[in-house]
């Protein structure tokens, strides 16, 4: 989602002037296990759902305990629009969102914040939300046109940050990584979670399904994500964002190396930030989600969709784990999707069809070139050895801060793995021939200048005489830190908020 959120200057709480689309109460059969019920939304506030009743599951308990950090009010129905209502919303969204990953993640997992995941509702007047290892999951309200905006409030925005989080336990050092592609999967990442959650509420399944005849891979209720807050930064800063929505999965953006493409820009615009970039592979994922539910019923059904959301997760959490981190990162992760499709844990009656949907969705995307794609096939035996890549933090690599304006200080980062050796997969070339490797260096040097012409990157001591890099008022989602190898980068956060469009 893009670029500010501060986690300083905590302004006092406002309450939300959103009306609700109506008061009809609809019961959600899809949600666990504590009584009694609370009203909530099934999707984003401004998505057209009524609101709905449902429970809560326990959110203390299980494997992944989450913890709300504002004080719980009694649970009961409220109004739509009090602080009450909200907390319940997000308690209910982070229900919905850890009942389904809990059934799709491997045994063993725990987050990276400590035993809990701590969620903060409502830290101070600013756009958007964000994932932070040191401090969990927080979230943001802001004003405009006579609308408040609060982030928790939205099940697309919680689930979001949730899945970073997820993703955060499956495979930990993508999170350090200074390429695009690992920043934008992360985001990618974040906005599929919305969309699997968003289908375990029936309600929302049969509304998708009469929308989209069962053709998920339409513009719909579901495609558009953050419906409220993309409202809000229309109404701020214009025609740079939709009016409609923050993201929307159904688009038609194809594959290129985010090098090549302007670090700003509308959202009609494929740029290289990464909440912009994301939507390449949102996109393919949509796809290939709208192909598996064909594939288990020609005429969709509620059910059908549900089960495919299972499918799907569990194809992409296996992928994510067993996917080199290298610069073509969305290219790994397809071709080893394409790869556990075609395993022996996928049911031999649909293996081909869904080997041939997976496929197709990342190939017309330019993510997995043709002749990439046709030579994956050997990926299914590290998938049928249940071989996960180990999960450790990739190496710190010098890199010359001159290059970048800081002086001559060398840098240390967290660098992706070379597109070589059985790992070479690619994607599509502008002249639609497969795509050459890669260069590494260059990579996270792009990216790198990236974060400090957004002011994305803390400095420190380094910018005292550097002009133009200190940006102080700019969330920081990488810091400087003075390590045992010298001055390492290091993240701070995943930051889904909005400096500027």
């Amino acid at each position: 989602m893009s670029e500010k959120v501060r986690s300083t200057n905590r302004s006092k709480k406002t309450r939300a002037s959103i009306e609700p689309v109506n008061t009809t109460v609809v019961a959600d059969e899809g949600l666990g296990a504590v009584t009694p019920p609370v009203l909530t939304w099934a999707d984003d506030p401004l998505s057209g759902y009524s609101p709905i009743l449902v429970t809560v599951s326990n959110l203390a308990a299980g494997r992944l305990p989450i913890r709300i950090l504002d004080p719980a009010p009694p649970p009961r129905e409220y109004a739509v629009g009090t602080a009450e209502f909200r907390y319940w919303a997000a308690a209910a969204a982070l229900s919905r969102g850890i009942d389904f990953w809990d059934r799709i993640l491997p045994s063993g997992v725990t987050w990276r914040t400590g035993p809990q995941l701590p969620v903060a509702l409502d830290i101070s007047q600013n756009f958007g939300s964000a994932y932070l290892r040191q401090s969990g999951l927080e979230f943001y309200h802001e004003s405009g046109a006579g609308r408040t905006i609060f982030t928790s409030e939205s099940p697309d925005l919680v689930c979001h940050e949730l899945g970073h989080a997820i993703l955060d336990t499956i495979r930990h050092e993508i999170y350090g990584v200074a390429a695009y592609e690992q920043a934008a999967f992360h985001e990618a990442f974040g906005d599929v979670s919305a969309l699997l959650c968003a289908l375990q509420v029936p309600q929302v399944r049969t509304a998708v399904l009469a929308e989209t005849d069962g053709r998920l891979n339409r513009d719909s209720r579901l495609s558009r994500i953050g419906e409220s807050l993309g409202w809000l930064l229309n109404q701020r800063y214009g025609m740079s964002w939709s009016p409609h929505y923050l993201r929307n999965a159904a688009n038609s953006f194809d594959y290129q190396p985010p090098s090549s493409r302007p670090r700003t820009g509308p959202y009609t615009v494929l740029t290289s930030e990464p909440h912009n970039f994301c939507r390449v592979f949102t996109g393919a994922f949509l796809e290939m989600l709208s192909g598996i539910v064909q594939v288990i019923s020609s005429q969709p059904h509620e059910r059908a969709l549900q089960e495919a959301t299972f499918i799907a997760a569990h194809l992409l959490v296996a992928a994510v784990r067993t996917a080199p981190v290298t610069t073509a990162y969305f290219s790994q992760v397809a071709a080893h999707l394409v790869g556990h499709a075609g395993s022996e844990a996928t049911p031999s009656a649909i293996r081909e069809r869904l080997v041939s949907v997976v496929s197709s969705a990342f190939v017309r995307r330019g993510i997995l070139s043709v002749q990439s794609a046709g030579g994956v096939r050997h990926l299914a035996s590290i998938a049928n050895g249940h071989a996960a890549i180990e999960t450790e933090e990739l190496p710190l690599v010098p890199v010359n801060g001159n290059l970048l304006g800081l002086g001559h200080h060398q840098l240390f980062v967290r660098m992706p793995l070379e597109d070589h050796g059985q790992t070479d997969v690619r994607p599509t070339g502008i002249n639609v021939e497969e795509a050459p490797p890669h260069d590494v260096e260059q990579a996270v040097y792009r990216f790198l200048e990236y974060l400090l012409s957004r002011g994305q990157l803390d400095i420190g001591e380094l910018g005292d005489n550097v002009v133009g890099l200190a940006h102080p008022d700019i969330f920081k989602t990488h810091t400087l830190v003075a390590r045992e190898q010298g001055i390492c980068v290091e993240r701070l956060a995943f930051n889904c908020g909005f400096d500027h469009p």
